[in-house]
This record gives structure tokens, C-alpha cells and sequence, in this order.
């Protein structure tokens, strides 16, 4: 991977949104080699900041400015940075930022060659645009949580796929684009939802709807009776991962010396999916999760311990591929994952820290060509807020 620059060097995206969809999305462009310059509400700033465990992640490598975009002098300023950028990507509830002045229309009327992307619950259009929603909601209503409620019952996901999903999605139209933009000097207008981004994570399950022509009870590998996860000794778990290979099949039963079982076919293994189940689930609670893995992986059978992300970011693997990296913040060197993407179009360094809020708001400023007088009246106004780091009383 490069460290000089990537593919989106040069371009500047200014995020107007306030979750972990727009500030995952705008991360990624940013590992891209992208500018991002990150428009903050007032007073405190991002809605993100309170969810600490998105901005600890997704919060570094941009530029911060609070700006109040009800103050004829703050929308002044954003116009401004507009005029600058190459991206913007909102996530206000539809049509609140076009009330405030800055909707689609009227920013590509001044500025046609820019992408413009909305990233909303349910989009810009359709019966639901106007309700409101969080990760869990998208899913259910996309019918990604159908099969998991039947099985896992009312087990919550801790796992936010609607929010990854889409800011994937955008992050992937945002390049698009870019892309269309240099060529034809005319911008986009990118609508990304999160209840779209759930119909995409249940494609499998529609796909079994296709086949079966009836909507599905169980996941597409949920009848696969080594396709789960085991319960092993000392309060650890493992993953076993075959899905309809012979072969895997064939090296589990000699690792676990089940010779009768070597033969079964697929469709034998389904028909005795309980029968195995029972007899994996009394060998696996044996031993702990690693003894298995080191015992399975020596027979080229797929599996893994279920690990901690601790234990994950900090494993010989992650490591290896040199993805996590350490980032320098207000808190210390801290460990950042940078956008998986292993080629020279990534910056492959993670950047900037976590920036404070309306930290670069004064730089901003000058660059974008105010004076210091007017400058001043703009943060006396509060039209704009700068960020005042805080003294210690140590030594007074």
C-alpha cells in the first residue's frame, strides 16, 4: 500500500451527517487519500460525539468547523466551502437541509459539478421518507431479522449491518460519482438508504424465497449441521464452517474420529442434523475453543475460535496485514482500523486523530478567504464556533 497518496487525493468532501453511516462512509473516502472537512452542528458538535464508540472509530482523519446553519452568516460560510468541494453528503432527515436553504437543487444549481449524497432511514422518496429509525427498525422492516427471529428468538443484533451496509453503498457511489463528474463536468445526486442497504444484506434470504416460493423459516445454512456455533470448555465458542463440502466433511471426521460418519453425503448430513449436532456438541464442550481450532486447522477444516475484538485487532493475523494502525489523539497513540482494502489506490496510513470540535474552524476560515476582523465577528456572533482547548489550573 502507498503512503503518499490515493486515489481520492485532491478531492474534498465536506460531511454534513451526524451517525456512524456518514462518518464510516466519509472515513473510508478520507483512507482514500480524500479531504474531509467535517460541518458540525452547534454548540458541542457532531451528534456522533455522544455515541463514543463510533466517534473513537470513525471520527479521525478530517477537518473540523461548527457552523450554525440558521445564521444567514453561517450559511454564508458553508456556500463558501461549497464552492470548494468536490462532495457533500448529508444525513438530515429529508428534506430538513433543503429548508435550510441547501437542498439538492439548489446547490447543484450553483455548483454542477458536485456529488451530492443523501444517506437517510428510508431515502427521499416513498410512503415511509418521513418516519424515523435506527439500525435495528431498517432491518426488520427490509425483512433481514425474518429468519433470525425465528431462531435466535428475541436476541437483539449486536452487529449494526444496516449502518455498514449503507455507508459502504456510499461510499461506493460517492467514487462513481467522482468518477462520472471528471468525465462528463455534470455531478450526481446519490440517495443511499438504510432500509435499501437491509434489502441488500437479505439476499440470500429472498433467494430461498425465490426458490422455495414461500418466505423462509430458517437462514439459507441454518439446516447445515456444521455450519454453526459450538459451545466449548472455559466459556469459549467455535465456529465451524462447512457448508456442503465433502471433502471438509471427510477431514472433520477424521480429526474428531467419527469414521462412520466419513461417507455421509450432503444430503445424508441433513437428514441426520440433529443426530450430529448432539454428538458435536458433547466433543466441543470438552476442550476449550483453541484446542480445537489448532486441531481442525491441521486437517484443513474451516473454523475459528470466536474471539473478543480485542483479541481480533491486537491477533498475529491483524498484524500481519496491517491494518489496524496506531493514530495519534488527544488520549495517546491509539490503535485505528484503516479501510481493508489492501492497494496502492489507499493511503494505507490512518492519518489524522480524532479531531476536538470546531477544532479547525478558524483555519478553515482563512483559507477559504476571510479576514481576521470578520473572522472574529463571525465566532462573536456565533455564526461559527472555534474550538478553546480548555487549561489546566496545574502551576497557577
Amino acid at each position: 500500500m502507498s503512503t503518499q497518496c490515493g486515489a481520492l487525493s485532491g478531492t474534498r468532501v465536506l460531511d454534513l451527517t451526524g451517525h456512524y453511516p456518514g462518518a464510516l462512509c466519509t472515513m473510508m473516502l478520507a483512507d482514500a487519500g480524500a479531504e474531509v472537512v467535517k460541518v458540525e452542528r452547534p454548540p458541542a458538535g457532531d451528534p456522533s460525539r455522544m455515541e463514543l464508540p463510533v466517534f473513537a472509530v470513525t471520527g479521525r482523519s478530517r477537518r473540523s468547523i461548527i457552523i450554525d446553519l440558521k445564521d444567514p452568516a453561517g450559511k454564508d460560510v458553508l456556500w463558501r466551502l461549497i464552492d470548494t468541494a468536490d462532495v457533500l453528503i448529508e444525513g438530515f432527515r429529508p428534506g430538513k437541509l433543503a429548508s435550510l436553504g441547501f437542498g439538492d437543487e439548489e446547490v447543484r444549481c450553483r455548483h454542477p459539478q458536485l456529488v451530492y449524497c443523501s444517506l437517510s432511514g428510508f431515502g427521499q422518496s416513498g410512503p415511509w421518507r418521513d418516519v424515523p429509525g435506527h439500525d435495528l427498525s431498517y432491518l426488520a422492516l427490509a425483512g433481514a431479522l425474518h429468519t433470525w427471529v425465528r431462531e435466535a428468538g428475541m436476541v437483539t443484533p449486536t452487529i449494526s449491518l444496516a449502518d455498514v451496509v449503507a455507508a459502504m453503498l456510499a461510499a461506493y457511489a460517492i467514487t462513481l460519482g467522482i468518477l462520472s463528474a471528471q468525465r462528463t463536468k455534470e455531478g450526481q445526486n446519490v440517495d443511499i438508504s438504510l432500509f435499501d442497504a437491509g434489502l441488500f444484506t437479505a439476499m440470500l434470504d429472498y433467494g430461498q424465497r425465490i426458490v422455495l416460493g414461500t418466505d423462509p423459516e430458517r437462514g439459507v445454512n441454518s439446516a447445515i449441521p456444521h455450519y454453526r456455533l459450538f459451545r466449548c470448555a472455559e466459556e469459549t465458542a467455535l465456529a465451524l464452517a462447512i457448508v456442503n463440502e465433502d471433502p471438509f466433511w471427510q477431514s472433520l471426521t477424521r480429526a474428531l474420529g467419527l469414521p462412520e460418519w466419513e461417507r455421509f453425503s450432503h444430503p445424508e448430513r441433513l437428514a441426520h442434523a440433529e443426530e450430529i449436532i448432539d454428538r458435536l456438541k458433547t466433543i466441543f464442550e470438552r476442550s476449550p475453543a483453541s484446542h480445537w481450532q489448532k486441531l481442525l486447522l491441521s486437517h484443513d477444516v474451516p473454523c475459528g475460535e470466536v474471539l473478543s475484538p480485542g483479541k481480533a485487532w491486537t491477533g498475529t493475523h491483524a498484524r500481519a496485514r496491517g491494518f489496524v494502525r496506531p493514530t495519534d489523539s488527544a488520549e495517546g497513540i491509539t490503535p485505528h482500523l484503516l479501510t481493508p482494502i489492501a492497494s496502492e489506490v489507499m493511503l494505507g496510513q490512518a492519518g489524522t486523530g480524532l479531531p476536538e470540535p470546531g477544532e479547525h474552524t478558524v483555519e478553515l476560515l482563512g483559507e477559504l478567504g476571510f479576514a481576521s476582523e470578520v473572522i472574529n465577528r463571525l465566532l462573536g456572533s456565533s455564526a461559527v464556533i472555534g474550538y478553546v482547548p480548555t487549561t489546566s489550573a496545574e502551576g497557577e
